[in-house]
């Protein structure tokens, strides 16, 4: 076979094999569940001062787990949670829908630190924002 002949063949088959992928691919977005609902942003700034975005963040005096620092016995009372143990232990779309879910059952109070009380375990620049953020989830909105 001549040389090139044969890499017209290699390009025939690369293109080949990259039109294979690509369908595949589009088949596997197609039948990909839905995104996740979007987050609201106060549920993105408690998510952030309480693990810093930290999907996988275990509290080390509580049980608390996960980017929203669920309590296990909060976790498990969830819908959105059930089949995960723990929120550290679920994926982020679940630890999301159930912030969701709470959220939209008790608004922020879950996550109210009361205003004598020391906040958890960030240190440095991490409890400063921690701080910042609890005080602005507390004061009524501005006009």
């Amino acid at each position: 076979m001549k040389d090139t002949t044969k890499r017209t063949l290699s390009w025939r088959r690369a293109a080949i094999g990259g039109t294979v992928g690509l369908a595949l691919l589009g088949v596997a977005a197609a039948v990909a569940p839905a995104q996740a609902a979007t987050v609201p942003d106060v549920l993105a700034k408690i998510r952030y001062c309480e693990s810093g975005n930290n999907y996988q963040a275990q509290n080390s005096s509580s049980s608390a787990s996960g980017a929203y620092q669920f309590l296990t016995s909060t976790w498990q009372s969830l819908s959105a949670s059930a089949g995960y143990a723990t929120a550290k232990s679920a994926p982020a779309s679940v630890q999301d829908a159930a912030a969701i879910e709470l959220y939209n059952a008790q608004g922020t109070a879950p996550w109210a630190h009361p205003p004598r009380l020391p906040l958890a375990t960030p240190t440095g620049r991490t409890a400063h924002r921690h701080a910042a953020v609890h005080a602005r989830l507390r004061s009524p909105p501005r006009r």
